[in-house]
């Protein structure tokens, strides 16, 4: 080689890599941003569940937040009393009522005053139950953190490549491609975090239920507790005095209809309270007994009341990369992404349609050849089967006299308008599929070939999996480019590369592939397996008619059915058609319905509605059955 020659193949082999580089390092921001926004999302979920773990609990926490709450009720219906004592648009006048009107006032306006000197209205149990919580949160995102970053480090260059082999393929990246590769990156990620982050949240509700529990962080217990008591003997107080006090200036007529109704309004919120607070105490009083002795008994066996990891797990789904925010990252990313991305590719695809053309022409010609072969025998097989659906027509107008006069005739009605769509839809379907195909042969090139887009993605995806695992990419780019180019021009030693060449040079032939496999599911077999509808259904009806024409109108529908059997046979279809007690499998057969049958076990076929196809080891469509359960 000459010294020019090869100082032009550096300059190629550099540009690649120089433009490679400049390419796979956009997508890798991408990588690491999409993992660091899940793994932030799911942070904040495991935190949230700790939350709310620690915020249902039944520990010896729950009676101190009910004392506090408890209180504070009975401090309320101190307000509502004073409330209507200061309401001047119902004063109260006669002296002996006024005396005991203002002496409840006094005493509920002296507590509420020491309650404002003395407390805020925060109830200080909760406070101390929510630095509790919050302590232990930090201490889980910390131990989150941790894990994350050792998968950081454990996996980023692998999942890196992968991505790097994908988006680098791709002509013109489109939202849904971001979408989706981002979707792929976070399940990834909540797979790898998922069994240490469900550790992390159980250990830090055991922890934080353990500081709960703790009576020696529930300081301020006591101190309500003694409050509450104090409250309880004042309301008590309250109504026996006092309501003695009024029924006795009721009794001697000092008391007008009007005040008397006041005080007793106050008199029965004071003593409404009493009554459903020295029960709410009570019933505060056993639970803390029966907390207390449990957790003495139990001390460090802590009782969770969390999810199991497959819930845990399921909570998972709902954390997704970027959210609302996606289309607005994915312009920013296209934008920086398409212009390298552009520039690789092109220089690319000049170096591989060089290389490649040859061979790629040579696979591409041999491949249509099959092709064409396969679409012309599916287009007779599929004009067979018509000729027998038509026979059926044939035979009914010419016997259409007799048929019209018989009990059965709204059936044949039926089936002969049914076959008569068929007919239709088929002839439709086939114009379609040949007017497909033959668009598709006509678009082989002429003279040289251009490398397919799937050629490049082949010869990306081995640049990925060669290129950059070495560390100092800078010094051994061009030598490791320059080795692909030369292995890539001999054909020999890579056999991976190799055969990926094989399928992007037959895409027209897999794309005809499809076609043909489209137009024989959704149209040809998809017609076939409803007339076996009007076999088992209309057609099972009219054999039992003891009508000689309408059995003879059976007979030639039987025999045209026979031959479409024959015409799939010829044509290399196999017919998948389960007997009873077959068991089912998943790959042939579809249940229709599933339903108990005596003599049948769980699994088994109870009956075939519509036969499957297959051709060869590909099953085109799957038999419509009956199974048990």
């Amino acid at each position: 080689m000459s010294k020019s020659k090869k100082t032009e193949n550096l300059k190629v082999e550099t540009k690649i890599f120089q433009k490679w580089t400049a390419a796979a390092s956009i997508i890798d921001k991408l990588v690491e941003a999409v993992r660091a926004d899940v793994f932030r999302g799911l942070k904040y979920l495991v935190a949230e569940k700790i939350s709310i773990a620690c915020g249902n609990d039944e520990a010896l926490s729950s009676y101190d937040t009910e004392i506090y709450e408890a209180y504070m009720r009975i401090i309320d219906t101190y307000r509502q009393v004073v409330e209507i004592y200061l309401d001047t648009e119902r004063p109260i006048n006669s002296p002996a009522v006024k005396e005991i009107w203002d002496g409840i006032y006094e005493v509920l306006m002296s507590r509420l005053l020491a309650i404002s000197e003395r407390d805020s209205f925060a109830n200080p149990v909760q406070i101390e139950k929510k630095d509790i919580v919050r302590k232990i949160i930090s201490a889980a995102s910390e131990q989150m953190d941790n894990i994350t970053k050792q998968i950081e480090a454990n996996s980023t260059q692998n999942e890196n490549f992968a991505v790097r082999r994908w988006l680098l393929g791709i002509d013109d990246i489109s939202f849904e491609d971001v979408q989706e590769v981002c979707t792929e990156i976070a399940n990834n990620a909540k797979n790898r975090c998922l069994r240490d982050f469900y550790g992390t949240y159980i250990s830090a509700v055991k922890l934080a239920l353990v500081n709960l529990n703790d009576l020696s962080e529930r300081h301020n217990v006591s101190y309500y507790n003694e409050l509450l008591k104090e409250e309880q003997d004042l309301l008590r107080q309250i109504v026996v005095v006092q309501v003695m006090a009024l029924e006795k200036v009721n009794s001697e007529g000092f008391a007008t209809e009007v005040e008397a109704e006041i005080i007793e309004e106050a008199l029965n919120v004071l003593r409404e309270t009493h009554q459903r607070e020295s029960s709410e105490i009570d019933r505060i009083e056993k639970l803390f007994n029966e907390s207390a002795a449990n957790f003495r008994e139990n001390m460090g066996q802590v009782v969770m009341n969390v999810e199991d990891e497959e819930d845990f797990a399921a909570s998972f789904d709902g954390v997704a990369p970027f959210g609302k925010d996606l289309p607005t990252i994915f312009e920013t990313m296209k934008q920086s992404f398409a212009k390298e991305q552009s520039a690789f590719i092109e220089v690319v695809e000049d170096f591989a349609t060089t290389k490649l053309t040859e061979y790629a022409k040579k696979q591409e010609k041999q491949e249509a050849y099959f092709s064409k072969k396969a679409v012309s025998a599916l287009v007779m097989m599929a004009g067979d089967v018509t000729r027998c659906f038509a026979g059926i027509l044939e035979y009914h107008d010419s016997n259409s006299e007799n048929l019209a006069n018989c009990d059965e005739k709204d059936i044949i009605k039926g089936v002969v308008e049914t076959i008569l769509i068929k007919i239709d839809s088929l002839n439709e379907a086939v114009g379609v599929f040949e007017e497909g195909t033959d668009a598709f042969f006509a678009s082989v090139p002429q003279g040289k070939v251009t490398i397919d887009p799937e050629t490049i993605v082949t010869f990306l995806a081995y640049m990925v999996e060669n290129l950059l695992p070495f560390g100092k990419e800078e010094k051994n780019g061009a030598k490791i480019v320059k080795q692909l180019a030369d292995a890539t021009a001999k054909h020999r030693d890579f056999s991976d590369y190799r055969q990926s060449l094989e399928k992007s040079s037959s895409k027209r032939s897999e794309g005809i592939e499809k076609k043909m496999m489209s137009f024989m599911r959704d149209s040809f077999f998809y017609e076939l397996s409803t007339f076996e509808e009007i076999m088992y259904y209309s057609v099972s009806r009219l054999r039992e008619s003891g009508d000689e024409h309408v059995i003879a109108f059976v007979e030639e529908i039987d025999n045209q059915y026979k031959q479409t059997a024959d015409i799939l046979t010829k044509y290399g279809v196999e017919k998948i058609v389960p007997q009873a007690h077959d068991v089912f499998n998943p790959k042939e057969n579809e249940v229709l319905m599933a339903e108990e049958s005596e003599g049948f076990k769980k699994g088994e076929i109870i009956k075939t509605i519509n036969s499957g196809y297959r051709q060869g080891d590909v099953i085109i469509m799957r038999a419509n059955v009956i199974a048990a359960r």
